[in-house]
């Protein structure tokens, strides 16, 4: 067990610097705490071709908003104890480190979210030095908001960091090269955060361990954990279908032959397991069944065949409302998807209005959770016909057991520029 105060250590380097705090989710009246030591590596800067800074690393991306210095951020993973209420997890930071970067720098401006006119992309920012009037080094507070969510029964608290500050006014850069996260969250030992769907076997294990950076010092702390080098199980690749479709295609069991060689454990599922029906009653009953038979068949991996019309397909997609809320949408507010399968721990109608998936009103601890249990791939099949599945699956096989796969570092990537400040390789 977590104690309060104690701290999960990450290799350090050299210390400087203050305090500073962040609360992400409301406070706690009684709270535990513990601490996180982050060691920052993998992140350089260098000069374009035209002298701007260009940034590299791994798990690198871009928040800053429009206008203000495009600096890039990192996604901390930290596994939270199994008692701990989402709801109750505050966040602040201390210990942060920093290398200057010695040189002057010019860092290109973000760009904002923009729609084209019909004539050209706007820029979407204004003048890149009447925006950019801070005096100090930006971003001031290195933690952008965190999210929280599960894979199984795992409590994960994602926290987007700054890697680099830049001070406007002198052109320096400086790069983050350690922090420690205080995390602070309510316990409930009568309630702990234990699914239906919870597990853990040889690969969810691995995934855990390979995402957070204090493996060691929590996931002890959840009941059963896997052992990664001593658990041998193969894990599931399921495939949801409809019988007319497996019964037709010549090439499924082909197919389904060259992913059980590849080290898979393969199922072919139809109606008459996993419920059947048209449009959305067929969408939650294919959510269902996963969710009850997730653990005992180890899915990891889900592919969908069959038509994905949310209205009248016999393998539909999920009608979702991600644009519900917004104004800038008078129309076209909803949007199917597959993502409903591959999460299976959060409520996607939290506020219980019948439109799954809309932003704000369904995310958050407990509801949409963009950690996701199973990875979901799809191949629509339209019609009574199963020559295109076949042709495709064909094409997959071959694709799979190729002996000659240099071709594949070859690359073309057409494309046009969206206007003359807005490079189509964005």
């Amino acid at each position: 067990m977590i104690k309060k105060g104690a701290e999960i250590s990450v290799p350090f380097l050299f210390v400087i610097s203050s305090i500073l705090s962040q609360i992400f989710f409301p406070t706690a009246s009684s709270a535990d705490e513990f601490r996180v030591s982050y060691p920052v590596s993998e992140v350089s800067v260098t000069r374009d071709a035209k002298g701007y800074a260009r940034f590299s690393g791994t798990r690198i991306h871009y928040r800053s908003q429009g206008g203000t210095p495009a600096l890039p951020y990192r996604a901390v993973r930290v596994l939270l104890p199994p008692d701990a209420d989402l709801k109750t997890v505050s966040i602040s930071a201390a210990n942060e480190q920093f290398e200057d970067i010695p040189g002057y720098w010019e860092v290109r401006p973000a760009l904002s979210p923009v729609c084209q006119d019909g004539e050209r992309w706007p820029s979407g920012y204004a003048d890149y030095k009447d925006r950019m009037l801070n005096t100090g080094y930006v971003p001031e507070n290195l933690m952008a908001p965190a999210s929280g969510g599960k894979i199984h029964q795992y409590q994960i608290l994602e926290i987007p960091v700054a890697l680099f500050q830049y001070h406007q006014s002198s052109c320096q850069l400086r790069r983050l090269t350690h922090i420690t996260f205080i995390i602070t969250y309510q316990a409930d030992p009568e309630n702990p955060s234990f699914p239906e769907i919870g597990y853990s076997d040889r690969m969810t294990t691995e995934r855990i361990k390979a995402q957070v950076v204090n493996f060691s010092d929590v996931f002890h702390e959840y009941p059963n954990p896997a052992n990664p080098r001593s658990s041998l199980e193969k894990p599931g690749y399921i495939i949801i279908t409809t019988r007319s479709i497996a019964s037709d295609s010549i090439r499924l069991s082909e197919f389904v032959r060259t992913k059980k060689e590849r080290g898979f454990d393969v199922q072919v599922i139809t109606e008459d397991a996993w419920g059947g029906g048209i449009g959305d009653p067929g969408a939650e009953n294919i959510r269902e069944w996963l969710k009850r038979n997730h653990a005992d068949l180890r899915i990891h991996y889900l592919l969908l065949i069959g038509d994905p019309d949310p209205e009248k397909g016999d393998v539909p997609m999920k009608m979702l409302w991600p644009r519900s809320n917004a104004a800038a949408y008078p129309e076209h507010k909803e949007c199917p998807s597959d993502y409903y399968y591959a999460d299976l721990t959060g409520n996607w109608d939290m506020d219980g209005d019948g439109r799954y998936g809309e932003w704000r009103d369904d995310f958050g601890p407990g509801g949409v959770d963009r950690n996701h249990e199973i990875v979901v791939g799809r191949i629509p099949c339209y019609g009574s016909s199963a020559d295109d599945l076949d042709s495709i699956l064909k094409k997959i096989i071959a694709y799979q057991n190729a002996s000659d796969i240099s071709w594949r570092k070859n690359v073309l990537l057409p494309m046009n520029p969206s206007d003359e400040m807005t490079p189509g390789y964005h």
